[in-house]
């Protein structure tokens, strides 16, 4: 704008003033969204990050109540949870995993994302599925031009380019599509420089969107992501007789193979009909693929498992009361299907403190597994967000359904803070949360598919100050954790 021009902005679908030809101002935003355990960055704050070595998603570990190893494989801890009870998300939708077997690199380009919002805990009733966190991250949503960009370095190279769909030629906007992919070629240029029998880790991602403007109302989006690693080393297994050179002898003709793979493809329909109605319907497959193969002695494991699902996701939000009162709801239908053939290996005494890897009798022993079952887990939430005079007050719940051992859960969760004039305000909230466990305990030959959902406690409370540009926050959090799967 140029100085001493004004602006008028609607929050909302703008009436019709002066005629089809006229000009406006679209802006969009987030509604409802959490201030307390929850931090939001863009895409160009998280790229200032020291330490995140050009990644976005490495650059999460330096926010606060996040923990993570410096040298690690990418998975955060936060607030003392186990890693493996986050949950990775992307513009809603399922993601296997966010790094490659090589850490430094993460299945998402840079530039297809927008924001990551970090939940540590006492999150709202729409995220479930998680007993530790949240790590929802939001793609890009809006492509002007035609554009992209291309990166070259020692160990792999990516790309993305975009451009917005114009099917009427009226120089109106009608969608638009993005793609991105990343491909390795470690095993080019390290290869020859590692020992014989073990070949790098090869890998690639890929991410595609793209949406359709049926009308100002109605939009449909397709996503198609994925990524794959692979990895495999062995031991030569001719020793050369010399104690200085030769491994310990349980190591000769050891090999350890290793591949992880993820799709996820989904279409989404969204209405707007105002700025006080919203719904999204998305159906979505998933399929999270591993395969892990190891021999040391007589010891052998080799497993492949496929955790697929389909699922039907509905959200919707109104506000019936405006600027006071939001309500939010929906849930998710989820069709799950688990196969794993194989085998595994097996503590004969659990309670065995200090096995022996090739002790007589045996420790340990290696059993068959194959399995295959499909069952279902659905989900409904509720929330209602009420705000005015300094408050604001996020009562809810979520209910879960895992079909497999008929177990239904009701958690209730919410939040409250209030803001003073001077910009100071208080935070608390509190929730209960369950998740379930990973698939591979469920195994009737080799798990306990009696196993119930692990159930987490969330309590927290804070003070944030604005200062001008800077916001001080300090909080103080509780979790309790019970029900905890353990893999002998």
């Amino acid at each position: 704008t140029a100085p001493g021009q004004t602006v008028l902005v609607y929050a909302g679908v703008p009436p019709d003033i002066a005629g089809d030809d006229d000009e406006g101002l679209t802006v969009t935003g987030q509604r409802g969204e959490q201030q307390l355990s929850r931090y939001r960055v863009r895409i160009d704050e998280i790229k200032r990050i020291p330490g995140q070595f050009g990644e976005a998603l490495r650059g999460v570990e330096s926010l606060p109540g996040v923990n993570a190893p410096p040298f690690g494989d990418g998975e955060i801890v936060l607030r003392g949870a186990d890693e493996d009870s986050n949950t990775y998300l992307l513009d809603g939708l399922p993601m296997g995993y966010v790094f490659h077997f090589f850490p430094v690199n993460s299945v998402l380009h840079n530039d297809f994302i927008q924001t990551i919002d970090i939940y540590s805990g006492a999150y709202p009733a729409n995220f479930g599925d998680a007993t530790g966190g949240i790590i929802a991250i939001e793609s890009i949503d809006e492509v002007e031009k035609f554009g992209g960009n291309a990166a070259f370095s020692l160990f792999s190279a990516n790309a993305l380019f975009k451009a917005p769909f114009d099917f009427n030629d009226d120089g109106e906007s009608d969608g638009y599509w993005i793609g991105a992919g990343r491909a390795s070629y470690l095993d080019l240029t390290l290869g020859g420089f590692l020992p014989d029998g073990i070949r790098p880790p090869v890998y690639w991602d890929g991410q595609f969107k793209t949406k359709f403007n049926l009308s100002p109302e109605h939009s449909i989006y397709f996503y198609a992501f994925a990524a794959k690693d692979s990895f495999a080393a062995a031991i030569d297994d001719t020793p050369e007789f010399d104690p200085t050179k030769d491994l310990d002898p349980i190591f000769i003709g050891a090999s350890l193979a290793s591949d992880q793979a993820f799709h996820t493809e989904a279409l989404r329909w969204e209405w707007s009909p105002s700025s006080r109605l919203q719904s999204r319907i998305t159906l979505y497959w998933f399929d999270n693929i591993r395969f892990f193969d190891a021999q040391l002695g007589d010891i052998t494991f080799r497993q492949k498992q496929e955790n697929g699902r389909g699922a039907l996701q509905g959200d919707f939000s109104w506000e019936p009361w405006k600027d006071h009162l939001l309500v939010l709801t929906g849930g998710e239908l989820r069709s799950i299907q688990v196969r794993q053939n194989g085998t595994t290996v097996r503590l004969v005494d659990p309670n065995d403190e200090s096995p022996e890897l090739f002790g007589s009798p045996p420790d340990f022993i290696t059993i068959p597994i194959r399995d295959s079952y499909r069952t279902q887990y659905n989900t409904g939430y509720l929330m209602t967000v009420w705000t005015g005079w300094g408050f604001e007050f996020k009562p809810g719940f979520r209910v879960d359904h895992f079909a497999l051992n008929k177990q239904t859960v009701v958690d209730p969760k919410g939040t409250l803070s209030y803001a003073f004039p001077t910009k100071t305000t208080l935070l608390s909230g509190a929730g209960v949360y369950h998740r379930l466990p990973a698939p591979e305990t469920y195994s009737p030959s080799s798990g306990n598919p009696n196993l119930r959902l692990e159930r987490a406690e969330h309590y927290a409370a804070g003070i944030q100050q604005e200062i001008g540009r800077w916001l001080l926050k300090a909080e103080v959090f509780r979790q309790y954790y019970t029900d905890l799967v353990v893999v002998d």
